[in-house]
């Protein structure tokens, strides 16, 4: 009897040793397809970018112009909008369609486009221009509003909603954005970022 109740002791312990491999086993299958599932998400929200500089310089009375490339997927088959962001302000719309201006933006500010560039010029530089500038455009691939952000991941990352913005009546129904990019003017210099001592600078925007 007493052998019988070890021998059964002994079947019990090896079952409950199967079970946890197999539960180790399947947990480390389901981490493996997590990961991989993962993998292939971040993958595919890379696959469209526009581009921006991160750097350019200018004094005030200068012509400035930023340019903005994309690909046939956004800026070669839809239009380019513009927005300039203020300290502590949500994002204005300054240029839409390419090159149109919204009723009290100075024309100062102009826009244009070609094949799959855009850019935002402004002409004569002044000391309240100083914000950070956001190109946009649709993006069929993605089926979403891109923009880019320098100096970081370029990936797409929904942060914003329509809330506070002021867009283009076509684009209404869109419910987020996708950031991946900026181009900033700022006379100051932000942190780690050694700037020449011009009066208006345009610099990348430090984030974290």
């Amino acid at each position: 009897m007493k052998r019988v109740m070890e021998r059964l002791r002994g079947t019990s312990v090896k079952l409950q040793e199967q079970k946890s491999e197999l539960k180790m086993t399947f947990t480390m299958a389901w981490t493996c397809l997590s990961l991989i599932f993962l993998v292939q998400c971040t993958g595919s929200w890379a696959q469209s970018v526009l581009t921006q500089p991160p750097l350019l310089s200018g004094t005030p009375g200068q012509r400035v112009t930023i340019s903005c490339t994309g690909s046939s997927n956004n800026i070669g088959s839809d239009n380019v909008h513009w927005y300039q962001q203020l300290p502590e302000t949500a994002p204005k719309l300054l240029i839409y369609d390419d090159s149109n201006l919204p009723s009290g933006v100075p024309d100062r500010f102009s826009g244009s486009k070609s094949g799959n560039s855009g850019s935002l010029t402004i002409t004569g530089l002044q000391p309240e221009d100083e914000a950070v500038y956001y190109c946009q455009s649709y993006d069929y691939s993605l089926n979403a509003l891109t923009v880019l952000q320098a100096h970081g991941e370029v990936r797409q990352k929904t942060l914003y909603n329509l809330s506070g913005w002021q867009t283009p009546s076509s684009f209404v129904k869109v419910q987020s954005f996708a950031f991946s990019a900026t181009t900033a003017i700022d006379p100051a210099e932000p942190t780690g970022t050694s700037l020449s001592e011009d009066p208006l600078v345009l610099c990348p925007q430090s984030h974290s």
